[in-house]
């Protein structure tokens, strides 16, 4: 079931200005949402934290390109879709590259994926 999770319980490690400026946004829309998921790109299944492998496929989640934890996920039909947050670390080559290959495996697991960038949040406001 889809939950909209409040800002102020969003505020822990790992989450930026941006990232909760975002999730204020989709509150204030009344969109509901998961933040902080990490996807099996085996088979698409949600995890509010990450183990070894996944329960479905048997995804090895040590390898390279098992999982991806992803900013914001919310419900589009029968499609995920996913709001991908971009700070400045995501400028780099090496970066661009890795958010490439990350997009297209979660697209292929069904998902919409979303990049919106730092500045963009801000407009937003």
């Amino acid at each position: 079931m889809w939950m909209i999770q409040r800002a102020s319980e969003g505020k822990k490690k790992g989450i930026t200005d941006a990232e909760m400026d975002f999730a204020i946004l989709l509150q204030g829309a009344s969109i509901p949402y998961l933040s902080q998921q990490v996807v099996c790109l085996g088979c698409g299944a949600r995890y509010k934290s990450i183990g070894t492998s996944c329960v479905h496929c048997d995804m090895d989640f040590t390898s390279k390109y098992g999982f991806a934890q992803v900013d914001f996920i919310t419900q589009l039909g029968r499609r995920g879709l996913i709001f991908e947050i971009m700070g400045g670390v995501h400028d780099t080559e090496k970066q661009e590259a890795r958010d490439t290959i990350r997009t297209d495996l979660l697209e292929k697991q069904g998902y919409v994926v979303i990049p919106i960038r730092n500045e963009q949040v801000k407009k937003l406001k």
